[in-house]
């Protein structure tokens, strides 16, 4: 078993806010951050959740530098939610008492719109295949990976309830607080964790991994290919992975802001899209039920 420590280790679902709240809680001055977010460490080589950006394949502590007399240790790797035997590895080799986990999840039907978006953005989805198209190609036998899979894995009860039943240092929260009230929600994590939310006062919350759409695919194709070797060759190598770091940010800032406008997306009502409301709206309700919480999802309170 690793050194006692605290463990801070997020879950949830894609295009949720992780990245930023990777940012907010790892500039925490009690709170050190991974060496990158999603180290992706607890999966085993049978994971179909893991995606094509690395593995970190060394002892977990090292991939937490300057440790010093920080309280908890962060690593927020999303896809550990859609992964059942991640919450049996993390049992086994940090045991419960010293685990925190932190689950964000957002409304399933935003985030289906959003998943269609952002697989056009990084070429998972043709430019060519429609909402309509989308919605009818859904197939909960396909990869956890795969845009087609974006319906079934919005169901999050199916997923979560395993961190939920082992680990007695479970929260849930949601991306519209995050969002529309980050001060509140920042306060209520750091007395959750029992730590001072001072830093959060005067905090400046911005917004990262904005989902947007491309200009010129083959930059875009260009520059994920880049990231992904980048990060696959030297997430384990340390020294040049943060020497890397500041470089990778200032091209990935770069690209962003000359390749990619605004999303202009609102899917108009139809029968395909009440469908797929009608079968979120079961889903939320025994997540409510089960997890004995509320979500501020309002839309499926009175379908």
């Amino acid at each position: 078993m690793a050194e006692k420590k605290k463990y801070l280790i997020g879950i949830g679902t894609n295009k949720a806010g992780t990245t930023s709240l990777f940012n907010y809680l790892g500039d925490h001055p009690q709170i050190t951050p991974s060496v990158t977010k999603q180290l992706n460490y607890f999966f085993d080589e049978t994971t179909g959740a893991i995606e094509s950006e690395g593995k970190w394949n060394r002892p977990y502590l090292e991939a937490f530098k300057n440790i010093g007399n920080a309280e908890y240790l962060l690593d927020i790797s999303p896809d550990y939610m859609y992964d059942q035997k991640v919450a049996e590895n993390i049992l086994k080799e940090l045991g419960k008492d010293q685990v925190y986990i932190l689950c964000i999840l957002r409304d399933p039907m935003d985030r289906f719109n959003s998943w269609f978006n952002y697989s056009k953005q990084n070429g998972h989805l043709s430019e060519h295949v429609s909402f309509d198209d989308f919605i009818q190609k859904q197939n909960k036998d396909e990869s956890i990976t795969s845009p087609f899979s974006a319906l079934e894995t919005g169901h999050y009860i199916n997923f979560i309830q395993a961190f939920a039943n082992v680990f007695p240092n479970f929260k849930i929260i949601f991306t519209e607080d995050l969002k529309n009230n980050p001060k509140e929600t920042m306060s209520s994590l750091t007395t959750w964790l029992k730590l001072s939310d001072e830093i959060y006062h005067d905090y400046s919350y911005n917004t990262y991994n904005k989902t947007v759409k491309v200009k010129n695919r083959f930059v875009e194709n260009l520059y994920l290919g880049i990231h992904g070797w980048v990060k696959r060759g030297l997430i384990n190598l340390p020294f040049f992975f943060n020497l890397f770091k500041p470089f990778g940010k200032f091209i990935s800032s770069t690209i962003r802001k000359s390749n990619s406008k605004n999303v202009d997306f609102n899917p108009s009502e139809n029968n395909q899209t009440n469908e797929v409301l009608k079968k979120y709206t079961n889903s939320v309700r025994t997540l409510e039920e089960q997890l004995k919480i509320s979500t501020p999802w309002s839309r499926y309170k009175n379908v």
